[in-house]
């Protein structure tokens, strides 16, 4: 099940981060971070998104080896918590996540200023308002928009399970915004900022985008 396998991945993540033995507090921040994550207004940015992350920063890791990023329990821990805070009709919701993985984390793992400051710039990343310079910023971005990358009918499903996640939002108003969003990636030299994410979501993720442009554009001309 789902909530096991996440279950083996914070226990091994809190390992790395404050040894073989386990403080409660780890176990109970994870059940804050999975009722997060089951609100019932997420569709997409649910306990299943954060999986993926999660799992590709593994697979990432395992095949890059020494060129795997300079802190991975952090980039971890900023991908567990990044979208702990999400509500649409908010604009400081990465702001607010990357607060709550401070304060938890300062509980949990006594984390050094520098350490706290490094994991609120990976989450402030995830806005995608610029394009990364830290190299573990660029691997959160990357993993984070891998989805962009996912074959059709994921793609499809994700962007439908988006779209009830702003079902207040008029539908002209939610195609326009995707549409800004959308050509704000394409209009880059690489959606991806790693030649890892490049080589593995690049190609796709063009297609999948370009298709949905077009899509929104014949709506618009009929």
């Amino acid at each position: 099940m789902l909530e096991d396998v996440m279950h083996d991945y914070w226990r091994s993540l809190c390992e790395s981060l404050q040894g073989p033995r386990l403080e409660a507090g780890a176990m109970n921040a994870f059940r804050r971070l999975e009722n997060r994550y089951s609100e019932p207004h997420r569709h997409y940015h649910t306990l299943a998104h954060i999986e993926a992350c999660v799992r590709e920063l593994h697979e990432f890791t395992a095949r890059m080896g020494s060129f795997a990023p300079n802190d991975s329990a952090l980039v971890e821990l900023a991908l567990w918590y990044h979208d702990a805070v999400y509500h649409t009709l908010r604009e400081d919701n990465e702001e607010k996540s990357a607060d709550l993985a401070c304060r938890a984390s300062i509980q949990l793992f006594h984390l050094q200023t520098r350490e706290l400051s490094h994991l609120k710039e990976l989450i402030m990343a995830t806005a995608h308002r610029d394009i990364p310079r830290d190299p573990d910023a660029k691997i959160v971005c990357d993993i984070d928009l891998s989805s962009l990358g996912a074959a059709p009918d994921v793609f499809d499903r994700n962007t439908m399970n988006i779209r009830r996640e702003y079902n207040w939002m008029p539908e002209a108003e939610f195609n326009a915004q995707t549409e800004g969003f959308f050509l704000r990636f394409l209009h880059r030299p690489t959606i991806y900022t790693t030649p890892y994410f490049q080589a593995k979501y690049e190609d796709q993720a063009r297609r999948n985008l370009t298709r949905v442009l077009e899509s929104l554009g014949s709506r618009r001309s009929t």
